[in-house]
């Protein structure tokens, strides 16, 4: 679902566009690369790359995949993509290591199971990060830069993504 020129849709249960439990997940093209930033819960994962597809892109093009935090609903499906599209795992300074090894109760899980809000039988499968960056760190994507903005309090290391169009 396009929403402003090169940034579009490709997950949401909100919506209906993916599993009833994804957060937003966002795929922009920059003059050929593309890049997703969260991961869904990762439940129903190819519902995101049928997307992305549906939007007329190759998710094989998929190069960094930036994670905002590392609740399930946003990094849940990092894994499952990684091993779909070989893309490159970007995560923040703190939430990094949660990704990769953090237990139930150090990313929320517990609680959101003990709510009834996430199914008891979910299983956040780890994944390795290849990229962790600090706050007002850049990478260049497609000619323009991304700068991680950290905006703690949500997680430890809850981050925005800044990305000047020039528009």
């Amino acid at each position: 679902m396009r929403l402003y020129k090169n940034i579009y849709l490709v997950g949401s249960g909100q919506i209906g566009l993916s599993f009833e439990k994804d957060c937003h997940v966002y795929l922009i093209h920059l003059n050929g690369d593309l890049i997703l930033i969260d991961a869904g819960f990762g439940i129903e994962t190819e519902k995101i790359i049928q997307n992305i597809r549906a939007d007329g892109f190759d998710e094989n093009n998929l190069k960094y995949l930036f994670i905002s935090h590392v609740h399930a609903d946003h990094a849940g499906g990092c894994r499952e993509l990684k091993k779909a599209t070989k893309c490159i795992i970007v995560a923040p300074e703190y939430e990094a290591e949660l990704l990769e090894k953090g237990s139930e109760s150090e990313i929320g899980l517990d609680m959101m199971k003990r709510a009834n809000i996430f199914p008891k039988e979910y299983v956040f499968k780890h994944c390795k990060v290849d990229v962790v960056m600090k706050h007002n760190e850049t990478i260049d994507v497609g000619g323009f830069k991304i700068r991680l903005i950290q905006v703690p309090g949500h997680s430890i290391g809850s981050s925005c993504y800044y990305l000047d169009l020039g528009d």
